[in-house]
């Protein structure tokens, strides 16, 4: 199985805390996928289902203000690169629709 070429299995691994078994079955529900930059991947109003493994790419958590005045009224919370988990936590864990959203800034190689 191509488990040992898995970007995360070292990491796992280096935990020292799960045995081949677990971390076999773990890696086999992350999935690849590629997002060019401008992706959203979790929307203002959905909820985020997903856990992310950054491969390559940079992640970006953003929301919305209410200020007239500015032309710009979105605020960037975080900025996540590669070899980072990304999730957006209220959403994630409460599996309640965001109020903020997720966005693939720089082309994107995800688990």
């Amino acid at each position: 199985m191509l488990i040992y070429t898995h970007p995360l299995h070292h990491l796992f691994n280096s935990l020292g805390l799960l045995t081949e078994a677990e971390i076999t079955h773990i890696l086999s529900n992350f999935k690849p996928n590629s997002h060019k930059t401008g992706t959203i991947l979790v929307n203002f109003g959905e909820i985020n289902d997903k856990l992310y493994f950054i491969e390559k790419g940079i992640l970006r958590e953003f929301s919305e203000q209410e200020q007239e005045q500015e032309p710009d009224n979105t605020v960037t919370h975080w900025l996540v690169q590669e070899n980072n988990f990304e999730y957006l936590v209220d959403s994630f864990l409460g599996q309640k629709p965001s109020d903020i959203a997720l966005e693939v800034i720089e082309d994107a190689k995800l688990w």
